[in-house]
């Protein structure tokens, strides 16, 4: 079975994925470097807690194929407080990275924005006796992810536009 879908590991590929996803587009743009690196890492962990809500929505039919994903084998609902989790660590990561001036606020302020609206949404759509996931949930996480992307890339197109 590949690694994708077996626990643990389709998150490893996520992870490790998304961080040269970024640098492909990043390599566009200016040389990978430090800074490079560390805003793929926050957007591999992200898209990789984004992963983990998707196995939980999935989870009853990779049950019914076969497939060993983490939700379906430590449950849909530990899972998808397990993603939040991971969404909170890499908020406190690009937090960690713009304190200490590694990353520029200008850059990292609208992620860190979003993320109690993030948390939020997870109390308000959690799942319920009978369901392992919301669709509401995922939307609105996404709109919000999305929502701060283009914050950042307006204001930096603006900031080249006027200087």
């Amino acid at each position: 079975m590949l690694a994708k879908g077996r626990p643990v590991f389709g998150n490893l590929v996520h992870l490790s994925g998304g961080v040269f996803q970024f640098l492909l587009g990043y390599v566009v743009l200016r040389p990978v470097d430090a800074t490079g690196f560390f805003l793929a890492l926050y957007f591999a962990g992200i898209f990789a807690a984004g992963h983990l809500n998707h196995e939980v929505m999935d989870h009853d039919a990779d049950k019914l194929m076969g497939l060993r994903t983490n939700a379906v084998v430590f449950g849909p609902k530990k899972m998808l407080y397990v993603a939040f989790a991971f969404f909170t660590l890499w908020a406190a990561y690009i937090a960690a990275l713009t304190v200490s001036r590694v990353l520029p606020v200008v850059w990292t302020w609208p992620f860190l924005a979003i993320f109690p609206f993030h948390a939020i949404a997870l109390a308000v759509f959690r799942p319920g006796p009978t369901e392992t996931y919301r669709m509401e949930y995922q939307k609105l996480y996404r709109a919000l992810y999305l929502t701060a992307g283009l914050v950042v890339l307006t204001t930096r197109i603006a900031r080249l536009a006027f200087v």
